[in-house]
């Protein structure tokens, strides 16, 4: 993910500061980014409440607070809460260094998000096959944009696979190896996942490749793969969620199945109202 991306993406953000005319310019800071939800503290103690109440990405601490400094917060809570990312905020603070060291932290608490996911995956599905220690290494190893990528159209896949019947684990395989047909035939399940990405490029009109397969000709998982990949790609050039949305709904029924469109685009919209990013 680029750090410009982790504003729009979102996250909640606690600043502890005890001077509420500082508070006020915080908040007014991040305003434009609905995605990021803002929480305020007077003081170290106070910030320590919240984070005991409330899941929060990331901390910024201004240095001079009652009741513990903020160097001594953040000590704090790398011991209790180390999956916080943490900012200390610069007196006096300038408004683009701020700006940048927030997305710089939000950025690292999605990368810790899709890691924990990922090791979970990679743990369910060692006892189905070994390769998936194997790929969680690769995915670790790199953050290239293919990379992410493909991470992001596996967590598209999270939202409505099971729905529609499919095996979550094998569908969430296909994704992470959408490009990799060769390594994904090496699976246990090893040529239906194959099958879902050698069709995952096809069209559900039937102007795809490689075969020219339409509508339910289709495999479902390929069909899914297709919704989810469009997704991705598009939010990869930082779209906004609404633009990538339209852009599925434009699709249905000629680049993709109505059905499985629709059922995504509500699922999204159902994450966006419960405050939840969907990748």
């Amino acid at each position: 993910m680029t750090e410009n991306r982790a504003l729009d993406l979102g996250g909640t953000v606690l600043f502890v500061d005890d001077q509420p005319a500082r508070q006020a310019s915080l908040l007014r800071l991040f305003a434009a980014y609905p995605a990021v939800r803002p929480l305020t503290a007077p003081g170290g103690r106070a910030a320590l409440g919240i984070l005991k109440r409330f899941p929060v990405d990331v901390l910024v601490a201004c240095q001079n607070t009652p009741g513990l400094s903020g160097n001594d917060l953040l000590s704090v809570c790398r011991r209790q809460y180390p999956e916080v990312e943490q900012v200390l905020l610069p007196q006096p603070w300038k408004q683009e260094t701020l700006k940048k060291r927030v997305r710089t932290a939000l950025a690292n608490a999605s990368r810790q998000r899709r890691m924990a996911r990922l090791q979970a995956w990679a743990g369910s599905a060692a006892s189905r096959f070994p390769e998936a220690a194997e790929l969680l290494a690769r995915l670790q190893a790199s953050d290239r944009p293919a990379v992410v990528h493909s991470w992001r159209v596996a967590e598209a896949t999270r939202l409505f696979g099971e729905e529609l019947g499919l095996n979550t684990a094998d569908l969430y395989a296909a994704a992470l190896l959408h490009e990799g047909e060769k390594l994904a035939l090496r699976l246990p399940g090893g040529p239906r996942i194959a099958s879902w990405i050698r069709h995952h490029h096809e069209r559900f009109d039937g102007s795809g490749f490689p075969d020219g397969q339409r509508g339910s000709g289709i495999p479902l998982g390929a069909r899914v793969l297709r919704v989810a990949d469009g997704y991705a790609e598009m939010a990869g050039t930082g779209a906004t969620e609404a633009m990538c949305l339209q852009s599925i709904m434009q699709g249905a029924g000629t680049e993709f199945d109505p059905r499985i469109a629709k059922l995504f685009v509500m699922r999204v919209l159902q994450l966006a109202a419960a405050g939840k990013p969907p990748a």
